[in-house]
């Protein structure tokens, strides 16, 4: 026993000097991420407004404020700053290098091994079944299996870089090619005002605005570029501007230059969680025409191999009257069969499949739909809050757990439909095309 506990002992002290190592590694590679972004910005912008006229009014933000200035003025501002962040990008990837033969050389000393954010939580997972006597299935939980000759850590950080560093790039002027560029000048209410902040996001805020013919806009302004967040600003537009469905948001354009942002039509009944926390009975005779519509959209975006990738209650806004259901935030869409980039989602609407390394195909919008007609109808939450998320994960995943389909509020047709949904494997689930067939048939 003793012997085992200086062994665990030893190993904890090589875990946290591995740590202290990754997280001085993760914090120069941010800064150099965020360096070699805001140089390439720079030079961006600078490139283009050559040629413009230097007395020609300019924009950009500056510590949360919106300044106006010149052409002239802004182009010697970030010809200065370009020079500068040059010599900090150099300095700081040799700095880089030597801390990573640091790391590599410690990391080769005490044969360690990384293990994802996701293989973390699979890994909770396993020890929650031993803890509960049960035995998990064979198949994709098989690379579990622990070696206890190495040490084992989790490193959301290296996942998410590894993610960022092996992501297809994205060609950026051939997304936005045809898309309609606004600029600042085409709205008259202050952007950055609390007042109008409609929505927040991990990416984005959003800004209820005024164009100058009186008519409202939905604004979404990126917090910040760095990669994950222009990752999914391009994304979301690659996806919409190849929507057009009266239930998924229109694309009305971009802001482009030292503020991005993507312009979407304004829907003012809020979003459905709203909703279903403040229910009128008048919303009841809408039920039906806002599962009709989504089942719909759902069936659009599976026709053009998209996936929408986060399907919850947050991510569908209502009409002003209250009568069409929208689907909205396509920042996490997918093509059909594509490798999942992170353990993102609300996990009460996560397929069970993704919990074991899937792939994200239209039968995991499929299930997630599922949960949100389950919702729509008996206005509770789907699993108990109270639970361990991946106490709840684990069930869902090995346990068939499923929230109560009979529930007494589902009309006994879409009882069966919702059951087509959530079945646990997904070969086994309805198809976008036979979901909307059932819906429009009624019983």
């Amino acid at each position: 026993f003793k012997k085992k506990m200086s062994i665990q002992s030893e190993q904890e002290k090589i875990i946290q000097k591995f740590k202290l190592l990754r997280e001085e590694v993760m914090v120069i590679k941010r800064e150099y991420a965020k360096a070699a972004q805001e140089m390439r910005e720079h030079k961006k912008v600078f490139n283009e407004l050559k040629g413009m006229d230097p007395s020609r009014r300019s924009y950009r933000i500056a510590g949360g404020h919106l300044l106006e200035s010149d052409v002239g003025t802004v182009s010697k501002f970030l010809e200065e700053n370009i020079a500068r962040f040059e010599i900090l990008t150099k300095q700081l990837e040799e700095k880089l290098n030597a801390k990573l033969t640091e790391h590599d050389n410690y990391v080769q000393e005490h044969n360690i091994r990384v293990v994802s954010e996701e293989e973390a939580k699979q890994l909770q997972m396993q020890q929650l079944a031993n803890q509960q006597n049960k035995n998990l299935p064979k198949g994709n939980m098989d690379k579990l299996t622990i070696d206890i000759k190495k040490t084992d850590v989790c490193d959301e950080d290296m996942h998410r870089y590894l993610f960022l560093t092996s992501m297809d790039d994205m060609n950026e002027e051939d997304v936005t090619e045809g898309v309609f560029t606004f600029t600042l000048d085409d709205f008259t209410c202050k952007l950055f005002s609390e007042d109008n902040k409609i929505g927040m996001g991990s990416f984005a805020d959003i800004y209820k605005v005024s164009q100058k013919n009186g008519d409202y806009v939905a604004l979404k302004l990126l917090k910040n570029n760095n990669t994950t967040t222009r990752y999914h600003y391009f994304n979301e537009i690659n996806v919409l501007k190849q929507m057009n469905h009266p239930n998924i948001i229109k694309l009305l354009g971009i802001l482009k230059g030292t503020i991005l942002g993507i312009v979407l039509e304004y829907h003012n009944g809020g979003n459905l969680k709203h909703i279903l926390k403040n229910w009128k009975p008048q919303y009841c005779e809408n039920i039906k025409n806002w599962i009709m519509g989504l089942s719909s959209a759902l069936l659009s975006m599976h026709n053009l191999n998209f996936c929408h990738g986060d399907i919850n209650p947050f991510n569908i806004l209502l009409s002003e009257d209250f009568k069409v259901a929208i689907f909205c935030d396509f920042g996490s869409s997918k093509r059909n069969n594509q490798k999942p980039e992170s353990f993102a989602g609300m996990s009460c609407y996560r397929p069970p499949e993704l919990n074991c390394s899937s792939l994200y195909t239209t039968k995991c919008d499929i299930y997630s739909f599922g949960m949100v007609m389950w919702e729509i109808f008996t206005r509770e939450s789907p699993f108990d809050t109270s639970k361990n998320e991946i106490e709840i994960m684990w069930n869902v995943t090995y346990a068939n757990l499923k929230p109560n389909i009979s529930n007494e509020k589902i009309p006994t047709h879409f009882q069966g439909i919702i059951n087509s949904c959530l079945e646990t494997s997904p070969t086994n689930r309805i198809t976008s095309e036979m979901l909307y067939k059932k819906i429009i048939e009624g019983p």
